[in-house]
């Protein structure tokens, strides 16, 4: 069984190829919360040359789950968005 960090992953990885399947869209860039932060999910995305504006789940015991990687381990503020934006090249 998935839990819901997953499915919602999971979920939104079907839909975005079933899109590109059926109309052949694919979007430049995603913007999302930390859930979507994990390395699989963000390696799926740059694998597909979607850039992703998504705080990364950061975990020191390399435990995606755990309690610390919620508010404050992803991007703090506008500033390091628009400094991960300028690396990106966007």
């Amino acid at each position: 069984m998935r839990r819901p960090r997953q499915a919602e992953v999971g979920s939104t990885q079907t839909m975005l190829t079933r899109v590109k399947d059926k109309f052949d869209p694919v979007p430049d860039w995603m913007i999302a919360d930390t859930a979507y932060g994990s390395g699989p999910m963000l390696g799926w995305l740059v694998d597909r040359k979607i850039n992703p504006y998504i705080p990364v789940i950061h975990s020191p015991a390399g435990d995606l789950q755990s309690k610390s990687a919620g508010r404050g381990q992803g991007w703090t503020s506008r500033r390091h968005l628009d400094t991960h934006r300028l690396r990106m090249g966007c």
